[in-house]
């Protein structure tokens, strides 16, 4: 959905979690593609030129996609959340539920 970011934007935005959404393209996963012996060097020169600056700028990076979580462990060592992780820590919290 080219909506995604917009929508977790507003939804971590009701917890007090304020996203910046740099603008960023394909992971270089691509679901199994980039798994594959034949595509990895690809797949990493397309991580490199657009996801790497992101994960390793010592922000941290919210992900949505379970490719880009597994090519950022992969290609960078940094493991990525998904946005609902961080929406269930918030809710706990502001839940004061342990």
């Amino acid at each position: 959905r080219p909506d995604t970011g917009r929508m977790w934007s507003a939804i971590l935005a009701r917890v007090g979690v304020t996203l910046e959404r740099p603008a960023t393209g394909c992971c270089g996963m691509a679901g199994t593609w980039g798994h594959e012996v034949r595509n990895a060097a690809t797949s990493a020169r397309i991580f490199a030129q657009s996801w790497a600056g992101q994960v390793e700028a010592g922000m941290p990076v919210l992900a949505t996609g379970f490719s880009c979580r597994c090519q950022t462990q992969a290609q960078a060592g940094i493991t990525l959340r998904h946005p609902l992780s961080l929406l269930a820590e918030r809710v706990q919290v502001s839940m004061n539920v342990t």
